[in-house]
């Protein structure tokens, strides 16, 4: 059996979504299922093209925006006097600006919209004339993954076309956080459209909840809820690894991850950690421009260090070597922070904090032994700090195996996970 896979970022830069379903590819492909990915290539430095030890093969179609803003970006590094820094910054200010009005005007998925869509489904088509794939697999966020993969679908007989998978981490025309304020009202019928096309939907279990009270009730008979399958052993590469220094003589709590002003926001979590005492160290990982949140916190013992967004062995690395790791919430009730099985599964202590009272993340941390909710509706900052200091200190150095975890919430564990995901495409290929 074949399988297409059209997704959006892509290693060796993942994002959150990449880490949730990948897992779910090892397993078809340990069922002798043969995987290809068609993804997005951002940068001058990847490859079009590379084979993993596996066989897995993935294609990167170019985002010429995208690609075009790093190269700019790279140019403030380079050495130079002010003069030709500044004459540099113009230029990149004027490309910029045009690059976007070319790729991004009307299109309501800005961060991809440089994807070079006809590309990408030309690629498709021919991968297809060569391999007659059973399944395509197009994962969302982002959107144009459904989008290309309807579009490719629609060049071939309908008679003879691989059944289409759309699997959904994020609610499209719902997500205020990505397409503002109004996009139920502009997105909707586009959601509509590719629903209808689908032979079947594929979403997380708070998604699924969700849409029973929507007007898309009406594809329940295409829509199964998957469990996110990355509770597993982690593993490193150690070679990609860039060990970021924690300090040995205090309690170390690692957050990385994407952060936001509106679903995620570390606002609460930042005024908390630096009313602790000074025996800890907060580190960050982000992408998030989190230094002009600091810039309003006074922070005297130095508690909070930040770094930039990381790959993902480095990550690991660093969370693998805390003492506890801090899980910031997001402010919606469908929408799970797939990090937290991550998280539960490296058996470390876990300071959550929590933004509404439907917060996803609760009913999967209920019977973790290791975990510390903070209710940020309470606005006590001073309590909470005191039982972050606490909560350091009773579970300092304590870290439960894999196997401890998963005899405590044997559900979530990635085996069973998976093996509900492959039959379910399985029986989807047989069904005629």
């Amino acid at each position: 059996m074949n399988l297409l896979a059209v997704v959006g970022d892509y290693y060796p830069f993942p994002s959150s979504n990449t880490n949730c379903f990948d897992p779910l590819l090892h397993a078809l492909e340990a069922n002798k299922w043969s995987i290809d990915i068609v993804t997005v290539r951002k940068s001058v430095d990847l490859p079009k093209y590379e084979k993993e030890a596996n066989g897995r093969e993935i294609w990167r179609i170019e985002d010429p925006r995208s690609m075009n803003t790093i190269l700019y970006n790279r140019l403030n590094e380079i050495p130079a006097p002010k003069v030709l820094k500044l004459l540099n910054r113009l230029f990149a200010f004027i490309s910029k600006g045009v690059f976007y009005l070319y790729y991004c005007i009307g299109k309501h998925d800005k961060i991809f919209s440089g994807w070079l869509q006809n590309d990408t489904v030309n690629k498709c088509v021919q991968l297809h004339q060569e391999k007659k794939y059973d399944v395509v697999l197009s994962i969302s966020h982002p959107v144009t993954c459904h989008e290309i993969a309807k579009k490719f679908l629609r060049k071939l007989n309908a008679n003879n076309r691989p059944k289409w998978i759309l699997y959904e981490f994020d609610p499209y025309c719902y997500n205020e956080h990505i397409y503002g304020k109004g996009c139920y009202k502009k997105l909707s019928s586009h959601q509509h459209e590719l629903f209808d096309a689908c032979d079947a939907i594929y979403l997380i279990p708070e998604l699924y909840e969700f849409y029973k009270e929507t007007p898309f009730n009406r594809y329940m008979n295409k829509m199964i809820p998957i469990g996110f399958p990355n509770m597993k052993p982690v593993s490193i590469n150690h070679q990609n690894v860039k060990p970021i220094s924690i300090v040995k003589d205090k309690v170390s709590c690692v957050y990385g991850g994407a952060l936001g002003a509106k679903i995620r926001n570390p606002q609460y979590a930042l005024n908390t950690f630096v009313r602790c005492t000074s025996n800890i160290n907060f580190i960050i990982m982000t992408g998030y421009p989190i230094e002009v949140l600091l810039q309003k916190i006074n922070d005297p013992n130095k508690i909070i260090t930040v770094h930039g967004l990381q790959n993902r062995d480095t990550s690991y690395d660093t969370m693998l070597r805390a003492d506890i790791l801090v899980s910031i919430g997001n402010a919606v009730s469908f929408q799970t922070p797939g990090k937290i099985f991550e998280y539960m599964s490296m058996g470390k202590p876990i300071i959550h904090f929590q933004k509404i009272d439907q917060d996803p993340c609760l009913k999967y941390l209920q019977d973790y032994p290791m975990v510390l909710i903070i209710d940020e509706r309470e606005i006590d900052v001073e309590e909470h700090a005191r039982r972050i200091d606490e909560f350091a200190e009773k579970y300092r150095g304590k870290n439960l195996t894999f196997e401890e975890v998963a005899k405590c919430i044997p559900q979530y564990t990635s085996r069973n996970v998976t093996a509900s995901f492959v039959a379910s495409v399985n029986k989807l290929v047989n069904e005629v």
